[in-house]
């Protein structure tokens, strides 16, 4: 049967408790209606935990501030190839323990106390409004809209001239965070997502804030670097930049300027040897795609973000 407004309680980054409803049928809903016809609209990890209603509730803690989180650790384990490795290295170490331990029955409260301290995880480097965007993700496996991003990410509404930059900002944030907890389906929505939002800004060089922390929270062959160098080579001009932008210009990596380098030289050499090397860029040259079929049938596979020429 059904399991009505099944309450899902995450802890913000504010303090508070973020939570939210959701209906999703058990295994034996699945079995009465067919090959589980309900469970195909669901996220993968909300049909694990309709298979098991006493999915067990693990404790992660991030940021400097130790914010706990309560989440499902099927889910974790299906969207994350670090916590799929750390609770599996955590119960081959508690089955070794059980092997040794000879206690009675006496002890059964208190070894359940140990179980949930044994199945904690500990990530002070990781913002816990980051984090809450992935764990939005691995209950809905779709991303925030507009200003959902900064309401669900604990950041505060910036001044209207400054609210593209704060939302594409938590995006990269949000990139980085699957690449530290090897979250491939959601790095390739989060990546594809910044690309698209910040390509439709065509009049806009990427922000140098994107660049300096790109730049330091990236892999040299990340594709979205790759992006932000293309974007700067193809839009900035001398007139490009504000007072405040220039003011970044100090902190920005020697690699980005060297790729801006060699990107212009191309150019000027033989622009149509070098893809996206023009006044024009192909937005789908840049996001992550699983099989060329899927790049094929990318609805972004023939829009360009054109050099502003005004």
């Amino acid at each position: 049967m059904l399991q009505p407004n099944r309450r899902l309680s995450i802890a913000s980054s504010s303090g508070s408790d973020w939570s939210y409803t959701e209906d999703f049928p058990t295994a034996d809903d699945g079995e009465k209606n067919g090959p589980a016809e309900k469970f195909r609209t669901l996220p993968p990890s909300q049909v694990l935990l309709g298979a098991n209603e006493l999915s067990d509730v693990v404790t992660v803690t991030l940021g400097t501030c130790h914010k706990n989180f309560k989440i499902h650790r099927d889910s974790l384990r299906y969207y994350s190839g670090y916590f799929r490795n750390v609770f599996e290295d955590k119960h081959e170490d508690k089955d070794e323990d059980e092997d040794d331990d000879d206690d009675d029955d006496d002890y059964e409260d208190e070894d359940e106390d140990e179980d949930e301290e044994a199945d904690a995880v500990l990530l002070d480097d990781v913002e816990p409004g980051v984090f809450t965007l992935f764990v939005n993700w691995i209950y809905h496996e779709q991303l925030p809209h507009g200003t959902q991003w900064l309401q669900i990410g604990g950041e505060p509404q910036p001044e209207p001239s400054r609210l593209d930059v704060a939302i594409n900002l938590l995006r990269l944030k949000a990139s980085a965070l699957a690449d530290r907890i090897d979250a491939p389906a959601y790095k390739k929505a989060v990546h594809n997502d910044f690309v698209e939002a910040d390509g439709e800004r065509e009049r806009y060089t990427p922000s140098y804030e994107y660049i300096i922390y790109a730049f330091n929270h990236f892999k040299p062959d990340d594709i979205v670097l790759d992006y932000l160098v293309g974007k700067h080579v193809a839009q900035w001009t001398d007139k490009s930049d504000s007072d405040d932008d220039k003011k970044l210009l100090t902190q920005v990596s020697y690699e980005f300027l060297m790729r801006v380098n060699v990107k212009n030289g191309q150019r000027k050499g033989d622009p149509s040897s070098v893809p996206n090397s023009g006044n024009q860029m192909v937005i789908c040259n840049y996001h992550i795609h699983d099989s060329n079929a899927e790049r094929d049938a990318c609805m972004f596979n023939d829009e360009c973000i054109e050099k502003d020429t005004l």
